[in-house]
């Protein structure tokens, strides 16, 4: 069986290592979560979901680069786009997804074509698999779980033109997106013309993603998906039983979980 071929990173820099060496601490997270898990194994899973299996046509990037960005998205809460930003200007980021120093990371429009992979078709599993043997293998090699969990609800706008969309509907088309929703993105306190304080709502189209991680190591131990009209409330019981099956907190009497929405 033929080898998949992949886009040439992290070689072939003017600063090779030296850089990297300098500026990220052998004590990071990132860079001691880049030497005890071994990335090359998620490459043959993701692959699949590749057309022509990174063996016919253009070669991709590596799709464990691009797991390793979407994992910094979740970690630090990052959008598509802002996560392309923080690695092009964040060393440490840069050095853990394995890109030169003086290289660019991969764009917001080949993250979304690879989560859209992953989870508009039905690979959702194959994300939620991968994303507990990361924390198994943390818990194996000694990175420390503390006793809180942060519980959060992350939105994604999902990339369709409403107004369009509204319009294909109206001619009896189904709508581009179907998994898609409206959803309250905040509400805040405005004055109005009259000078008195009312209820300001703004409102987004797309997704939500559920997680729960560890506020000791800020890693993602649960993560689930919706649409954007779904309450957060309802993920919170699953996601603190996924924990509890995943086994994250033997070492621990007791644990406790935040709530942010």
């Amino acid at each position: 069986m033929e080898n998949p071929r992949f886009i040439e990173t992290g070689s072939s820099s003017f600063f090779g290592e030296y850089l990297y060496d300098q500026i990220v601490p052998q004590s990071h997270f990132l860079r001691q979560l880049n030497q005890i898990i071994d990335w090359e194994r998620f490459i043959r899973r993701l692959i699949k979901l590749y057309k022509g299996g990174g063996v016919v046509g253009r070669p991709p990037f590596n799709p464990a680069m691009v797991l390793k960005m979407e994992l910094i998205a979740y970690l630090y809460q990052l959008t598509e786009r802002q996560v392309e930003v923080y690695v092009n200007e964040n060393m440490p980021a840069k050095y853990f997804v394995g890109l030169a120093a003086d290289q660019s990371a991969p764009d917001h429009s080949t993250l979304t074509v690879f989560r859209e992979r992953l989870v508009k078709r039905g690979r959702q599993k194959v994300f939620e698999e991968m994303l507990g043997e990361i924390v198994q293998i943390a818990l194996r090699s000694g990175i420390r779980f503390g006793a809180i969990q942060i519980v959060d609800s992350v939105h994604s706008i999902a990339n369709v033109n409403t107004d369009k969309d509204q319009k294909r509907q109206g001619k009896g088309k189904g709508p581009r997106d179907p998994d898609a929703g409206w959803g309250v993105k905040h509400t805040r306190k405005v004055q109005n013309e009259e000078g008195k304080k009312e209820e300001q709502v703004q409102y987004f189209y797309g997704y939500k993603a559920h997680i729960s991680l560890n506020a000791e190591n800020s890693l993602i131990t649960s993560l689930e998906t919706s649409s954007g009209q779904a309450y957060d409330g309802h993920h919170f019981t699953s996601l603190v039983d996924h924990d509890l099956e995943n086994d994250c907190y033997l070492t621990f009497s007791s644990f406790f979980y935040i709530m942010r929405t």
